[in-house]
Protein backbone atom coordinates (compact mmCIF):
# COMPACT_ATOMS: atom_id res chain seq x y z
CA UNK A 1 0.00 0.00 0.00
CA UNK A 2 1.44 3.24 -0.97
CA UNK A 3 1.83 6.18 1.60
CA UNK A 4 -0.78 8.23 -0.50
CA UNK A 5 -3.20 5.09 -0.34
CA UNK A 6 -2.64 5.00 3.42
CA UNK A 7 -3.17 8.02 4.26
CA UNK A 8 -6.59 8.63 1.76
CA UNK A 9 -8.41 5.44 4.14
CA UNK A 10 -7.01 7.22 7.27
CA UNK A 11 -8.07 10.23 6.04
CA UNK A 12 -11.91 8.08 5.24
CA UNK A 13 -11.54 6.32 8.34
CA UNK A 14 -11.38 9.20 10.15
CA UNK A 15 -14.59 10.94 8.59
CA UNK A 16 -16.54 7.76 8.36
CA UNK A 17 -16.13 8.33 12.50
CA UNK A 18 -17.04 11.50 12.93
CA UNK A 19 -20.52 11.09 11.73
CA UNK A 20 -23.18 12.56 13.71
CA UNK A 21 -24.88 9.66 15.86
CA UNK A 22 -28.57 9.19 15.01
CA UNK A 23 -30.60 10.98 17.34
CA UNK A 24 -33.17 9.21 20.07
CA UNK A 25 -35.78 11.84 18.99
CA UNK A 26 -34.77 10.61 14.95
CA UNK A 27 -34.86 14.78 13.88
CA UNK A 28 -31.27 13.66 12.15
CA UNK A 29 -32.85 10.50 10.56
CA UNK A 30 -32.84 11.20 6.76
CA UNK A 31 -29.42 12.33 7.20
CA UNK A 32 -27.84 9.81 9.05
CA UNK A 33 -29.82 7.18 7.02
CA UNK A 34 -28.29 8.47 3.80
CA UNK A 35 -24.97 8.86 4.95
CA UNK A 36 -24.80 4.94 6.79
CA UNK A 37 -25.99 3.74 3.51
CA UNK A 38 -23.02 5.72 1.58
CA UNK A 39 -20.82 3.97 4.18
CA UNK A 40 -21.84 0.84 3.74
CA UNK A 41 -21.76 0.50 0.27
CA UNK A 42 -18.12 2.44 0.16
CA UNK A 43 -17.19 -0.43 2.89
CA UNK A 44 -18.56 -3.14 0.48
CA UNK A 45 -20.63 -3.69 3.41
CA UNK A 46 -24.33 -2.92 1.71
CA UNK A 47 -24.92 -6.73 1.27
CA UNK A 48 -24.74 -7.45 5.13
CA UNK A 49 -27.22 -4.86 5.88
CA UNK A 50 -30.03 -5.67 3.37
CA UNK A 51 -29.28 -9.20 3.70
CA UNK A 52 -28.10 -10.50 0.12
CA UNK A 53 -25.01 -11.82 1.45
CA UNK A 54 -26.13 -14.92 2.88
CA UNK A 55 -23.41 -16.83 5.22
CA UNK A 56 -21.09 -19.21 3.52
CA UNK A 57 -20.98 -22.73 4.18
CA UNK A 58 -18.74 -24.04 7.47
CA UNK A 59 -16.53 -25.86 5.50
CA UNK A 60 -15.12 -23.00 3.35
CA UNK A 61 -13.21 -21.49 6.22
CA UNK A 62 -11.80 -18.44 4.65
CA UNK A 63 -14.62 -16.67 3.17
CA UNK A 64 -16.88 -17.78 6.43
CA UNK A 65 -14.14 -15.76 8.09
CA UNK A 66 -14.77 -12.95 5.79
CA UNK A 67 -18.05 -13.33 6.42
CA UNK A 68 -18.09 -13.24 10.45
CA UNK A 69 -15.71 -9.92 10.02
CA UNK A 70 -17.94 -8.07 7.80
CA UNK A 71 -20.68 -9.32 9.77
CA UNK A 72 -18.66 -7.75 12.82
CA UNK A 73 -17.88 -4.33 11.15
CA UNK A 74 -21.37 -3.69 9.46
CA UNK A 75 -22.95 -4.07 13.44
CA UNK A 76 -20.32 -2.04 14.43
CA UNK A 77 -21.17 0.74 12.08
CA UNK A 78 -24.78 0.96 13.03
CA UNK A 79 -23.99 0.07 17.08
CA UNK A 80 -21.71 3.01 17.18
CA UNK A 81 -23.89 5.74 15.06
CA UNK A 82 -27.03 5.68 17.15
CA UNK A 83 -28.22 7.38 20.73
CA UNK A 84 -28.44 5.08 23.78
CA UNK A 85 -31.79 4.99 23.74
CA UNK A 86 -32.15 3.71 19.89
CA UNK A 87 -29.56 1.05 21.12
CA UNK A 88 -31.74 -0.20 23.63
CA UNK A 89 -34.00 -1.54 20.24
CA UNK A 90 -30.98 -3.28 18.39
CA UNK A 91 -28.24 -4.15 20.57
CA UNK A 92 -29.81 -7.84 21.14
CA UNK A 93 -29.50 -8.33 17.54
CA UNK A 94 -27.20 -10.65 16.19
CA UNK A 95 -26.91 -9.66 12.73
CA UNK A 96 -26.69 -5.76 11.01
CA UNK A 97 -29.95 -6.93 8.98
CA UNK A 98 -31.70 -7.62 11.93
CA UNK A 99 -30.38 -4.00 13.43
CA UNK A 100 -31.80 -2.38 10.70
CA UNK A 101 -34.90 -5.02 11.02
CA UNK A 102 -35.41 -3.87 14.15
CA UNK A 103 -35.16 -0.17 13.17
CA UNK A 104 -37.89 -0.56 10.91
CA UNK A 105 -40.74 -2.23 12.52
CA UNK A 106 -41.92 1.48 12.23
CA UNK A 107 -41.30 5.12 11.31
CA UNK A 108 -42.64 7.08 13.25
CA UNK A 109 -42.69 10.88 13.12
CA UNK A 110 -40.89 12.78 16.21
CA UNK A 111 -44.31 14.22 17.21
CA UNK A 112 -46.43 10.94 16.52
CA UNK A 113 -48.09 9.03 19.49
CA UNK A 114 -47.13 6.01 21.11
CA UNK A 115 -47.04 3.37 19.17
CA UNK A 116 -49.49 0.05 19.87
CA UNK A 117 -46.96 -2.90 19.42
CA UNK A 118 -43.83 -1.72 21.40
CA UNK A 119 -45.43 0.73 23.42
CA UNK A 120 -42.61 3.42 22.84
CA UNK A 121 -43.18 7.00 21.20
CA UNK A 122 -40.98 8.00 18.37
CA UNK A 123 -39.28 5.39 16.83
CA UNK A 124 -37.06 5.38 13.54
CA UNK A 125 -36.85 3.08 10.43
CA UNK A 126 -33.68 2.52 8.27
CA UNK A 127 -36.50 1.68 4.99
Amino acid sequence: MSIVTAMEDHATAKLIDSLKDLEDDGSNFSTWKYLQLEVFEYRGLDGYVNGTVKKPDDSDTAELEKWKKNMRTARLQITMHVGPDVLQHIMDKSSPSKRVGALSIVRVSRLSHIHPLTGYGPILALV
